[in-house]
């Protein structure tokens, strides 16, 4: 997706993955996005490694990769004809967090998975009551290389996911696998819709103006603009204040 190659801010956990290291990086990214002034969030859990686990193990099929497509797609009909059809409940499960939680223990999943949707239970309880949290156990969208979990934040008014993170595993030292969870926050999608951007005032700065004055003002808050002619003036840049040598004085009368 073009709009995650560029600008992204996040935080790391390295050394755990278990739901207090996850609650805890999730809760941070919520926190960031609220504090940007982000609203409506709400995030979308799933279970990357799910589709792969049954298919080795409850649910046995010739082909994986083609059921896990399936899913993706919701094709409930491609699953039928591709032998799948026992996965067909999973495409039910997806919705609100509790609910699914709900239709998935009615499965009755062998221990190993049934201890997923346990820990997916935990983690849910611990970020519902700050967030609204939804789980879709089959998506795997861009979520490749997450081991139990994955989730996704979206926020009010922003087209698609501002961020995404879970649980993966990196190479420590001598090419172990050490156990880390993290998130991404697509920062050029946030700034498209406002959030976090403060609007400085426009500060025209007559020809002439000392350099040591331009920097105490923009220290100041102000963004400052500099005449390069004489003819230059702060309509004509669009500023909202001008330098008269003493203040800044507004250019509209709405501003201090």
């Amino acid at each position: 997706s073009p709009e995650r190659e560029a600008t992204q801010a996040g935080a790391e956990l390295i050394g755990s993955d278990a739901v207090p290291a996850v609650t805890e990086v999730l809760l941070l990214a919520v926190e960031t996005l609220a504090g940007m002034g982000a609203s409506g969030l709400s995030v979308d859990l799933t279970m990357p490694g799910l589709v792969a686990e049954l298919a080795a193990t409850y649910w046995p099929v010739d082909d994986c990769a083609a059921i896990a497509h399936l899913l993706d797609a919701k094709d409930v009909g491609g699953l039928r004809q591709a032998g799948g059809a026992a996965y067909e409940p999973l495409i039910a499960a997806a919705g609100p967090a509790e609910q699914a939680l709900e239709r998935l223990r009615a499965l009755n999943f062998p221990p190993g998975i049934a201890g997923q949707l346990q820990a997916i239970a935990a983690l849910v309880a611990a970020v519902a009551p700050v967030v609204t949290v939804t789980l879709d156990p089959t998506e795997r969208h861009s979520f490749t290389y997450q081991s139990w979990v994955g989730f996704s934040i979206y926020a009010a008014g922003a087209r698609g996911e501002v961020g995404r993170g879970g649980s993966y595993a990196i190479r420590g030292p001598g090419e172990t696998l050490e156990r880390a969870v993290g998130f991404s926050l697509y920062v050029d999608a946030l700034v498209d819709q406002g959030f976090g951007v403060e609007q400085r005032p426009r500060l025209f700065l007559p020809l002439g103006t000392p350099v040591e004055t331009g920097a105490r003002l923009r220290h100041d808050g102000f963004a400052t603009v500099a005449a390069l002619d004489a003819s230059d003036t702060a309509q004509a840049l669009r500023c909202t204040h001008a330098w008269d040598g003493t203040r800044a004085q507004p250019i509209d009368g709405d501003m201090d």
